[in-house]
């Protein structure tokens, strides 16, 4: 469940561009924009996608962005959750753009797990061989281009909830 109101963060629906929304080989996608009282900004991407066959995940945020033309300057792993016994890792890029820096930090929800990883990914899709049916992916995908890496890398923190 994504919720429109994260403490203060108020979240309100974006336009999904159609062509985006097919790339991504969704079901389902929501795109949502987060605003708190002090003027911050963290945007929201979420996909489900639901596969036959195993798991391959189609648009990876590493490949979208560069694929956009964004160069990745860092990656690194940032632990996220609503209680320290109970956080998990996710993956943060600090990707520029025509000057314009941003900060992504995502990971997959697959049944209970929370992987950030391709290779966790396969893992993943090698325990599940031989089962009927496989659980949906989620993709959360949260962006800030706030001024100072600190600044970013807590807004998107606060927002994200897994």
């Amino acid at each position: 469940m994504l919720f429109r109101s994260l403490g203060d963060w108020q979240g309100k629906d974006q336009e999904m561009d159609h062509e985006l929304f097919l790339a991504t080989g969704a079901a389902v996608a929501v795109n949502r924009q987060y605003r708190n009282p002090a003027d911050g900004v963290v945007n929201l991407h979420a996909t489900v996608t639901v596969f036959k066959d195993g798991w391959n995940l189609p648009h990876p945020p590493p490949r979208c962005y560069t694929g956009n033309g964004y160069t990745i300057l860092a990656t690194q792993i940032v632990k996220i959750g609503l209680s320290e016994e109970g956080k998990v890792p996710a993956k943060l890029l600090t990707v520029e753009r025509a000057g314009q820096r941003s900060y992504v930090l995502y990971w997959y929800q697959v049944g209970g797990k929370i992987v950030h990883t391709g290779e966790q990914m396969r893992q993943l899709s090698w325990s599940m061989r031989g089962k009927a049916a496989w659980p949906p992916v989620l993709t959360l995908m949260l962006t800030d281009a706030a001024p100072e890496e600190y600044l970013a890398i807590e807004q998107l923190k606060s927002v994200a909830k897994p």
